[in-house]
């Protein structure tokens, strides 16, 4: 009965009203793509024909000694053998090459040498020592061999498959100031090319060789011109973001601004929106970057920092207001910082300073790679002293915490705010001898001051105790001496310590007797 059913056409069979229930319809599933091999790339890239892919398992297999395989000999002649079939097919070559460095042999004097061979030799030989990541050869050979410095043109297929070894050698072995010099754009175009090269350039910014990092965004930003691919299209608004960041660093402030400016006039995605507006605020803070914004201990050099941040204001807080970005956690860090710092805005600021902290700690503990190393010890510090002063037994203990990972990690400490976070602390049933002692040993003599203040010594035991042996380090004035040794009398004192007090009492005598 199924052949009498007239044909319908196929743009016919999906119609709106189709009385097939949805509950019944299949939808076919996609196909996950089988992850590709390093040969399997290479082979792509080189258009390879079944005996090109045959010959390079017989060397590899013969290398590694695989059962069946071939022996030396027998390989050498079949890899001779196959050069010699076809003059004219350059391409051949790519097997002696591969062959000569998997066998450790010396570099072969190719017959009736030209251009074309030598690339292709020396395309093998990359292939092969990139197969066991020997990179240092590699990058000998880029020195030595002007036809390997050639292969970063990407005119031909020699160049697609090694040029990117080639450069990833470079990297790999610190040469990234090459890097410029021998990818040209024509090869930069390639997606796996563009990747390698974006990785590089940001370490490069992260290790402050913005030189390097300036040329390689240079060399992005041009292959992002015209025809490409459409991940390269994509990096587009970051590596322009990022060569934003170089000229900031060197002081091109104003072709900085310009071209953050001119990527928010563009349609590019809530997080790069989120980014360019901080940086923009950053621009104008005069800072170099976002590890830059931190709380000094020094009162003059906080209220810089607050005026700076001020500047920016503006551009943080609308960075912020795109709720749905992630990366607004850089307006966030910086608004945060600027309310635990500023000392003008009264107690409300510890609240303020918690909701923005809270959300950019949230993001860089998610993405720690992505930041410099300081700056979420420095942020789990700043949101725990924020955390404490907002007297609930719960965020104390939070706080408490968070204070500690930071100091931990060896987070710079603003002194300023030792007095208040333990007085927040004491309020509370919490024991705050662990961490009196981590303020301690941050902030030195600074801190061992603050815990000075009246109140402070009858609860930490390590406070009379530090002063104790400040009063006798080697060279110590003796009116330094004398000072330390009161409040050590009078911590000890509160603490029922009478022994130790009377040798106090008899080193103070011997110091007045002294004069």
């Amino acid at each position: 009965m199924f052949d009498t059913w007239p044909r319908v056409p196929r743009t016919q069979l999906r119609r709106k009203d189709d009385p097939l229930p949805k509950a019944l319809k299949t939808t076919p599933q996609k196909m996950t793509p089988r992850p590709t091999s390093a040969a399997d790339r290479l082979r792509r890239n080189l258009k390879m024909k079944p005996l090109d892919r045959i010959l390079i398992n017989a060397i590899v297999d013969a290398r590694q000694g695989v059962d069946g395989a071939l022996q030396d000999g027998a390989l050498h002649e079949a890899v001779d053998e196959f050069v010699r079939l076809n003059g004219r097919r350059h391409q051949s070559y790519f097997h002696s090459g591969l062959r000569d460095v998997m066998f450790n042999r010396p570099v072969a004097k190719l017959p009736a040498d030209n251009a074309t061979r030598r690339r292709w030799y020396w395309a093998g030989a990359i292939f092969g020592w990139a197969r066991t990541e020997d990179w240092q050869r590699i990058a000998q050979a880029y020195i030595d061999e002007q036809t390997v410095r050639d292969l970063g043109d990407g005119i031909d297929r020699a160049s697609k498959s090694a040029g990117l070894q080639v450069a990833k050698a470079l990297w790999k072995t610190n040469q990234s100031a090459q890097l410029p010099t021998f990818v040209r754009p024509r090869l930069a175009k390639r997606t796996d090319v563009h990747r390698m090269l974006s990785d590089a350039a940001t370490e490069a910014l992260r290790r402050d060789q913005v030189g390097v990092a300036k040329q390689l965004f240079a060399l992005l930003m041009e292959c992002s011109q015209g025809k490409v691919h459409t991940d390269v299209a994509a990096s587009a608004p970051t590596v322009r973001r990022r060569m934003a960041h170089c000229l900031r660093l060197l002081g091109e402030h104003s072709q900085s601004q310009e071209l953050l400016q001119a990527l928010l006039e563009e349609r590019i995605d809530v997080n790069n929106q989120a980014m360019v507006l901080a940086d923009l605020g950053l621009l104008r803070g005069h800072f170099r970057l976002l590890d830059d914004v931190h709380i000094p201990s020094d009162g003059s050099a906080r209220q810089d920092i607050v005026e700076r941040l001020e500047a920016g204001e503006t551009y943080f807080r609308r960075a912020t207001d795109i709720e749905e970005a992630p990366f607004a956690a850089h307006g966030h860090y910086c608004l945060g910082v600027l309310a635990l710092a500023d000392d003008r805005a009264g107690e409300g600021r510890y609240d303020t300073a918690y909701r923005h902290l809270e959300q950019a700690l949230a993001h860089f503990q998610s993405r720690p790679k992505s930041y410099p190393a300081p700056l979420i010890p420095r942020t789990a510090l700043y949101l725990g002293i924020a955390t404490v002063q907002l007297l609930t037994a719960a965020q104390m203990r939070h706080g408490t915490q968070l204070i500690s990972e930071g100091l931990r990690s060896d987070a710079d400490l603003p002194t300023h705010f030792i007095a208040p976070t333990i007085s927040a602390l004491s309020l509370s049933d919490l024991a705050i001898d662990e961490l009196a002692e981590l303020f301690l040993e941050a902030g030195g003599d600074e801190a061992l001051d603050a815990l000075t203040q009246p109140g402070m010594i009858s609860e930490l035991p390590i406070v009379p105790e530090k002063l104790l042996q400040r009063a006798h380090r080697p060279h110590q004035k003796r009116e330094s001496r004398a000072a330390d040794l009161r409040l050590a009398l009078a911590g000890f004192l509160r603490l029922n310590n009478v022994e130790q007090a009377v040798l106090i009492l008899d080193e103070l005598e011997e110091l007045a007797l002294g004069g």
